[in-house]
């Protein structure tokens, strides 16, 4: 079973939402992680052609190839909970290996 946290932007765009999620009952031999899920935007076929061969020869844009969400306060600390619970439950299971 996954425990997961969905994190929106503080401007609320749907396409700047991220997904944390990890194993609750992973094996104590693997290590704990925490997948992250991203929103890609959509590009037509030749726009992401354009793009791939700019990245091919070296171009660099100024801002980047990423987008961004804004976390505030409330993202924040939900996000260091999230982390904090998962670092207590894989500590715990680490140690219950040993």
């Amino acid at each position: 079973m996954m425990k997961t946290l969905y994190l929106d932007c503080d401007c609320y765009h749907m396409e700047h939402s991220i997904r944390f999620a990890t194993l609750e009952n992973h094996h104590a031999e693997d290590d704990p992680e925490v997948y992250v899920t991203l929103y890609l935007v959509k590009q037509r076929l030749l726009r992401r052609v354009w793009l791939g061969l700019k990245y091919i020869f070296g171009f660099k844009s100024q801002f980047g190839h990423f987008g961004e969400t804004v976390f505030g306060d409330r993202q924040t600390q939900q996000l260091q909970q999230f982390l904090e619970d998962h670092h207590a439950a894989s500590t715990t299971t680490n140690e219950g290996s040993e």
